[in-house]
């Protein structure tokens, strides 16, 4: 939710009106400099107004989005918006960093490389909102998830029964997703479903009474293999491989040229190999991305104009 747009009125006909019980708001970063720079004005005093109204309309699992990598964000700054976030009091707390791609994006073009944070900055970013999270008492679920240690996301996480889809973490073990919006992506157990991605396409299609998908993918059998490998890194940091492959019937040497992707990983000491026992170890679970990609088929990396979330 943005809580630039978000009345009251809004809040009460979510709540007691359509029964909404959890949401997320993208706050980003409190600091007045970097709200100017990236165009998104929203004052702490009215993120907290919003968080009081939600509450009292019944919201029990509350989100707040933060963002690193922002221009003119620094390790003071970032470290106070991480402090005021915390002091809402969230039930969960997501870390994104910034993907800066304006030859996807071109609004932001508008933002100058020279007042983004390099990558030895970002991972100081990142770290000093760990710690401040940490320190609070929420536990890093995976990823750039953080949740209270007595939440359901954590007692999943650590039970091996968390789950990840294109809506981030979660305890819900349906197979299906529907997508609602523009661009929305929808999951079935057959592929994947994507939404026209213009806005005013999306609404006429719907007007027509049609489907407003605009394509779709079909999941082959290595494709759910490789899913449900990915998938266990990020929520559970370790996996059995022999085991997974013997569960998909399919050979665990199939993965042996990928295995050998690891070697990187297994240098820094942030990945440990067991024979088929793969295990990101603490300090490496912020870049559990990149133990994830050795076992994705499709992804090519272009460092020139990358596609894809930056690891950290």
């Amino acid at each position: 939710m943005d809580p630039r747009v978000l009345s009251a009125d809004d809040i009460d006909t979510l709540t007691r009106d359509m029964g909404v019980n959890r949401t997320s708001i993208g706050v980003q970063d409190f600091d007045a400099e970097v709200q100017q720079a990236v165009n998104r004005v929203q004052p702490y005093d009215l993120v907290a107004e919003t968080v009081t109204h939600l509450r009292k309309g019944g919201i029990l699992d509350l989100n707040l989005d933060l963002m690193y990598g922002l221009p003119f964000q620094r390790r003071d700054n970032f470290g106070k918006s991480a402090d005021l976030a915390v002091g809402l009091s969230p039930e969960r707390m997501t870390l994104f960093g910034y993907a800066h791609v304006p030859w996807m994006f071109s609004h932001q073009n508008l933002i100058k490389e020279g007042d983004l944070p390099n990558a030895e900055e970002r991972l100081v970013l990142f770290q000093v909102a760990l710690e401040r999270l940490e320190k609070a008492g929420y536990v890093h679920i995976g990823l750039d998830h953080f949740s209270k240690a007595d939440s359901e996301m954590t007692i999943a996480q650590q039970e091996g029964r968390l789950h990840r889809n294109f809506q981030g973490y979660t305890t819900d073990t349906a197979k299906t997703l529907i997508a609602f919006g523009a661009s929305a992506i929808s999951t079935l157990p057959g592929g994947f479903i994507q939404n026209k991605s213009a806005a005013r396409e999306y609404m006429n299609a719907i007007k027509e009474g049609g489907l407003a998908t605009r394509r779709g993918v079909g999941l082959t059998d290595e494709d759910r293999l490789r899913s449900h490998i990915i998938e266990r890194l990020m929520c559970d940091f370790h996996i059995d491989l022999d085991a997974v492959c013997g569960e998909f019937n399919v050979s665990v040497s199939d993965l042996a040229d990928d295995m050998k992707k690891l070697d990187p990983l297994i240098a820094d000491d942030l990945v440990a190999v067991d024979g088929w026992h793969v295990d990101v170890l603490p300090r490496g679970r912020m870049l559990v991305r990149m133990a994830c990609a050795a076992f994705d088929q499709y992804h090519a990396p272009n460092p020139d104009k990358p596609a894809h979330a930056k690891a950290i």
